[in-house]
């Protein structure tokens, strides 16, 4: 038994509907029963966060529940650097609870994602106290990305160690206000200076400093880059295995050309992600929900 940790807000509300799609789409139904949805936002609306329960009960998940948290203290912390295609509901991610959670396990997942293959097997090995975290392909390595700027010239030891990306977590309910704590630690501390992918960073130096990473395999949080790769050739200076088979569980659409805007190229994840996203539109006319549409780039 585990739960879905999602933090989205209005303007990421379907997409958010159409992650949790993905995983019904990858999960047997009898499966999905012991399954539990958990949504921390900050403005989704009380008809909204029906329309989303209601979406998840026809899905077959077992158990779905909304918390309202204030950004407050929390966003002030993270604002490190402004990217417009994240929303500032993301920094909530570390704020899930073992009493709102009410399962053994939780997956955190980013709400610009699909989940294509089975989510559970970390959970087979991952340590009571250890969080399941993805190396990043876009900043793999301290030390030599934008992540944590100054921090290898303070603390050498550092350099060339593994860095995480946050869109994707595996942890045990009881730990989580361990790691809450830690980011917000580092959040509020002396160290904020070294960040600059914000809570993603904070997490990262937690994880040097403490070792309580435990590190999962890459099709567990495998960025589409299809759609860089129409504009530049970057990416295969960073990704060595851009090429090969990149076989994936969980396909994360980083970046600002969101799937679901018309201006992002039309790649082959990105229709089948389309293809998904109209799924989640048509359920949603099934239940008689024609309040929630896609934001788009115009």
């Amino acid at each position: 038994m585990y739960a879905i940790g999602l933090c989205f807000d209005e303007n990421y509300l379907l997409p958010g509907m159409v992650t949790i799609l993905s995983v019904a789409n990858s999960t047997l139904a009898a499966d999905r029963k012991s399954i539990a949805i958990r949504i921390v936002t900050h403005d989704l609306t009380k008809p909204h966060a029906d329309a989303i329960a209601a979406f998840s009960k026809a899905l077959g998940f077992g158990s779905f529940d909304v918390k309202w948290h204030r950004l407050g203290e929390t966003y002030e912390k993270c604002r490190t650097v402004e990217l417009a295609h994240i929303t500032a509901t993301t920094y909530l991610r570390f704020d899930f609870s073992p009493d709102f959670v009410q399962r053994p396990h939780l997956v955190y997942l980013d709400s610009d994602l699909l989940v294509l293959g089975d989510i559970s097997s970390p959970f087979e090995s991952l340590g009571a106290a250890q969080l399941g975290v993805v190396r990043d392909e876009f900043s793999p390595t301290v030390g030599e990305c934008r992540a944590l700027p100054g921090f290898v010239d303070h603390f050498p030891d550092y350099y060339g160690s593994p860095y995480f990306n946050a869109g994707a977590l595996w942890l045990d309910t009881n730990f989580m206000p361990t790691v809450r704590n830690a980011v917000a630690d580092i959040l509020g501390g002396r160290k904020r200076r070294y960040l600059y992918y914000n809570d993603q960073d904070a997490m990262n130096i937690w994880l040097l400093e403490r070792r309580h990473m435990f590190q999962l395999p890459g099709h567990l949080n495998r960025f589409e880059i299809g759609r860089y790769l129409e504009f530049t050739d970057w990416p295969r200076g960073v990704v060595p295995e851009i090429d090969g088979p990149r076989d994936a569980s969980v396909l994360h659409f980083m970046g600002e050309f969101k799937p679901w805007l018309k201006l992002c190229p039309t790649t082959p994840d990105v229709r089948l992600y389309r293809f998904q996203l109209a799924e989640a539109q048509r359920l949603l006319g099934k239940l008689g929900i024609r309040t929630i549409c896609v934001q788009d780039d115009g």
